[in-house]
């Protein structure tokens, strides 16, 4: 499986990166070490992988933007595919996700989860383009989407994404039952926390969220809506 990047844009203390190691890969199916922390944009990628004991550093990308930070994944991640010296090919780093560590992370174990989506430019199946040559030649419209997740989420959402990412996204945008987003802005894998196989020794476990609304019922109450107008 590949390896996701860290960044951290505060001083976050070696204690609190060993807690995100720690229980970032608490779920039983995680990988041992499936993290890369990058350092400073200077040093770039060099790997190796996020393990114990980790020292406190001097970070460079401190106060760095989310703009900033997924520039610098784009730049030296993805468009480094073919060179086979690079880190990307290395530690078969994974480009369309990567994981923040803020101040806010050393405050309450939560980081922030940076996804790149891609949509496909497909219409709908039942509208026909007036020039399909045109539409053929479209490039991918992308975009990065971003959560504030907890640590012990952080894998596994990752690796949703990397296995299946258009049906992850959908689950996260409709699935309000095993996804959801709590008061405090954090986006909660509840599917997760109570899978007592994977994380049997976890002491507090988020409840579930409410169940999905059916999309005819929804379309059903905008309808009454219009007839009462």
């Amino acid at each position: 499986m590949p390896t996701g990047l860290v960044f951290c844009t505060a001083q976050v203390p070696s204690e609190v990166l060993e807690t995100f190691l720690t229980q970032s890969t608490l779920p039983k199916t995680s990988p041992e070490h499936p993290w890369v922390l990058v350092r400073s944009p200077e040093e770039g990628i060099i790997g190796p992988e996020l393990t114990k004991p980790i020292t406190t550093f001097e970070t460079g990308f401190g106060n760095a933007s989310s703009e900033t930070l997924q520039a610098f994944v784009k730049q030296n991640v993805s468009l480094k595919e073919q060179n086979p010296e690079s880190a990307r090919i290395k530690y078969d780093i994974w480009p369309d996700d990567f994981i923040e560590l803020d101040e806010r992370s050393v405050k309450d174990g939560t980081c922030v989860f940076h996804h790149y989506h891609e949509d496909d430019g497909e219409e709908d199946d039942d509208e026909e383009s007036e020039d399909e040559d045109e539409v053929e030649d479209e490039a991918p419209v992308g975009k990065w989407m971003t959560w504030r997740v907890k640590f012990v989420a952080a894998w596994n959402i990752w690796s949703g994404f990397w296995h299946r990412s258009d049906l992850m996204l959908e689950e996260i945008q409709k699935n309000t039952r095993i996804y959801y987003v709590d008061e405090n802005g954090v986006l909660q894998d509840a599917g997760l926390e109570n899978d007592v196989d994977e994380l049997p020794d976890l002491e507090e476990r988020v409840p579930y969220g409410p169940d999905p609304v059916p999309e005819d019922e929804g379309e059903d109450e905008e309808n009454e809506d219009d007839d009462e107008d």
